[in-house]
């Protein structure tokens, strides 16, 4: 029962490090290669890669010892299939404490997360990566509560609005199939926020509401999402 609890921690800790943009900002220390021995390497498919990118990916990852493993994940140009360090994982295990630490090159953000787990590192490894790729390997389509297509002047844009949790939502736009705008709203304390992010991943507005259950005011993170994505779109109708 105890390492089905662990389990759970482990797939809910990955679940959100493949929900992009949303980190703590840390630092994350360089990894002395040298010192480290092959472990495991695979390939997947990815079914929202960055604009340019194919949506194959693959990754390798590397052991110290017992306390000590990383992973690097990979993604590949459509143009030249130049491969691109898209993700470093870092797992380490001190006094019974597992730390995973991320670096996220394509959102450009870090994250730091560390629990208490009776299992190794590699098991974290394998709990997890089993379940971003499970996420990641999903296509949109299947995710997705709202599709939306048009076309403008030969462009066809493709809109997809998710619901990640509860108070959580993402609106993906992709523009001839290559991503092209990406929105995140979620709640901050009594604020929700509405992030806009470029078909680079760089963060390009935010927008705040009042929550209507502290004000009274009715923009609640879904309707807030709504009008903000309806605003995006007939902006683009109208081009």
């Amino acid at each position: 029962m105890k390492k089905l609890i662990f389990n759970k921690k482990i797939i809910i800790v990955f679940l959100l490090l493949s929900v992009f943009a949303v980190g703590t900002q840390t630092f994350i220390e360089p990894v002395e290669a040298a010192k480290w021995k092959k472990y495991d390497s695979g390939k997947f498919t990815h079914e929202c890669p960055p604009a340019g990118y194919k949506k194959t990916m693959t990754y390798q990852s590397y052991t110290k010892g017992s306390n000590d493993l990383f992973v690097n994940l990979y993604t590949y140009s459509k143009k030249t299939n130049k491969k691109k360090l898209n993700m470093k994982i870092i797992f380490s295990k001190e006094n019974g404490t597992i730390k995973i630490k991320t670096r996220d090159y394509s959102w450009n953000y870090t994250n730091k997360e560390e629990f208490q787990a009776p299992v190794t590192v590699k098991n974290v490894y394998k709990t997890g990566l089993k379940t971003m790729i499970k996420e990641w390997s999903t296509p949109l389509k299947n995710k997705a509560y709202k599709i939306e297509s048009f076309k403008v002047k030969k462009n066809t844009f493709k809109v997809y609005r998710i619901e990640n949790g509860k108070d959580s939502f993402s609106g993906m736009i992709y523009k001839n199939n290559d991503e092209y705008i990406t929105t995140i709203t979620y709640k901050d304390g009594d604020k929700i926020v509405f992030d806009r992010f470029n078909s680079k991943r760089v963060l390009s507005s935010r927008k705040t509401f009042d929550d209507n259950l502290i004000t009274g005011i009715n923009s609640t993170s879904v309707t807030s999402f709504t009008k903000e994505m309806d605003k995006i779109i007939a902006k683009l109708k109208s081009a």
